[in-house]
């Protein structure tokens, strides 16, 4: 991911940070499902979610595994607390 890109992400983080474990969790297993949509993670791709998702969440390989990130499960993003 071109430095650039990587910038405004935490750029947009920063302005905006997400601060329940909930959507984080959510959002971790999204971004893992845009970056194997190819069928699998780049070296690049994996860099760059090791960076951003906190070990507390899981190992990338783990949540690579998980289910697709569901229609209801995106419905309480935001709404689930702190």
């Amino acid at each position: 991911m071109p430095d650039e890109l990587l910038s405004q992400f935490h750029l947009q983080l920063e302005k905006y940070p997400i601060n329940s474990n909930y959507d984080k969790g959510i959002l971790a297993r999204l971004l893992t499902e845009i970056a194997q949509a190819d069928g699998e993670i780049v070296d690049e791709e994996r860099e760059f979610l090791e960076q951003f998702i906190p070990p507390s969440l899981g190992r990338v390989d783990d949540i690579v595994k998980k289910s697709q990130v569901t229609k209801e499960e995106l419905e309480k993003v935001g709404t689930q607390g702190g």
